[in-house]
């Protein structure tokens, strides 16, 4: 299965806005309605923009140490509304870019613009965000905190995985079907590896039910292929244990 780095990607981004509404609050006293250069030394970053009672409000920018920078919108100390946010990591050499709206802190409709000269779509609905470039396209919930989510990914050739994911990789129950619908792969999944229990079913008209471990049968299961039926011990693709 395909690393989603999208994903990592759009995590990172929901993680640095989330953060921003502690920044604000409570440190911007006084009657000012805008700054200019305020250095919050704590935070690592620099702002100026519209203050309401002591919280960005308005339209702001922030610059933060390592470069990367927001300006746009906020409401009560986070993005909200029309923003774009730069990515820079001059350490690691990388570089991204969101143009789109946000919503209390979470980005909710845009586009990413990576180093690599890609552009990928973003738009979360009530229910199901999606997120498609020219080759592949993703529908599902976005990653949580601990990078899981679950949703359907549908590759350039037609193939679609639809199950849950960790870390941009096919992690937990999924199913793989080709582009004809026709399911490959019914079962569990470990780093976007069959791995666990599961049922292949081979192009050629043979399936094998049980267990699997980094892609190949590894445990016990069983053949099958018309009315053949073979039961045994798999070890790395191979039986090692056939039936009685």
């Amino acid at each position: 299965m395909r690393k989603l780095d999208t994903f990592i990607v759009i995590a990172l981004l929901i993680a640095t806005v989330i953060l921003l509404g502690l920044y604000s609050a409570d440190q911007l006293g006084g009657n000012a309605t805008h700054v200019e250069n305020y250095l919050y030394e704590s935070g690592g970053f620099t702002f100026s923009g519209q203050l309401v009672q002591g919280q960005f409000d308005g339209v702001g920018s922030l610059d933060f140490e390592d470069n990367s920078n927001f300006q746009g919108n906020f409401t009560y100390g986070r993005f909200d509304g029309d923003g774009q946010y730069v990515h820079t990591d001059e350490s690691a050499g990388t570089y991204w870019r969101f143009d789109g709206r946000f919503h209390e802190g979470s980005a909710i409709a845009g586009t990413f613009y990576l180093e690599n000269g890609k552009t990928l779509s973003f738009e979360q609905g009530a229910e199901s965000p999606r997120i498609t470039d020219t080759s592949w396209e993703f529908v599902g919930n976005l990653p949580n905190n601990d990078q899981s989510a679950n949703g359907t990914f549908t590759f350039s050739d037609g193939t679609v995985y639809e199950g849950n994911f960790l870390n941009g990789l096919a992690n937990g129950e999924g199913v793989l079907t080709n582009s004809d619908g026709y399911t490959i792969y019914s079962g569990s999944f470990v780093a976007g590896l069959f791995h666990g229990q599961g049922t292949y079913f081979s192009p050629d008209g043979w399936v094998f039910q049980g267990g699997f471990e980094n892609g190949q049968f590894h445990g016990e299961g069983q053949f099958r292929e018309g009315t053949i039926v073979i039961q045994g011990v798999w070890e790395n693709g191979f039986q090692i244990i056939p039936n009685e």
